[in-house]
């Protein structure tokens, strides 16, 4: 089994942790990284309940940089890190197909696009089969036209390609 550990997570505006992400690049909501961290699959965190439920704490042993509080950024930071008025909440309904292109199509940008779509993908799917372990379904959908949930989806040959080609590599240059 492989231990994996928290490299960010995503809050909501109330600083109520949903997202974490893993340095394997897996991306767990909230009662599925209590779920890991129960099961061992997680270091450096542990889980504590109160009246308001179960959340994650760092382990006493962590440093700064593993606190689940200095590894988190909300919604509003993301979003708040596109520097483009045009695109502010404000006014991103009156631009152009165009021009959200242009903006999306520059790496810099892309990641925050391409990662809100992905974990869209597993909410959307998830009345139908968990896609949180099946990262070569969801590279298939990333790149198909929108495709109705359904119970027993098949990757394809390109969904294959980035997982056995693309996910080692970029994992490899993330993590040197």
């Amino acid at each position: 089994m492989q231990v994996m550990k928290i490299i960010l997570v995503i809050s909501d505006t109330q600083r109520k942790n949903l997202v974490f992400v893993t340095d394997a690049l897996t991306v767990f909501s909230l009662p599925e990284a209590i779920k890991a961290v129960q099961n061992g699959k997680i270091q450096s965190v542990h889980t504590v309940k109160t009246g308001a439920g179960t959340y994650l704490r760092a382990s006493p042993n962590a440093t700064d940089q593993d606190n689940v509080d200095f590894i988190a950024h909300s919604s509003y930071q993301l979003y708040d890190a596109i520097k483009d008025s045009k695109l502010s909440q404000k006014n991103v309904g009156k631009v152009s197909r165009s021009y959200l292109y242009q903006y999306v199509a520059q790496p810099k940008h892309s990641i925050f696009f391409a990662a809100a779509t992905i974990r869209s993908f597993v909410k959307e799917w998830a009345y139908k089969i968990d896609l949180s372990k099946r990262p070569e379904i969801l590279a298939a959908l990333y790149h198909l036209p929108y495709r109705e949930p359904k119970e027993n989806p098949g990757s394809n040959d390109r969904g294959m390609q980035i997982i056995e080609e693309f996910y080692p590599l970029a994992k490899g240059i993330l993590f040197r």
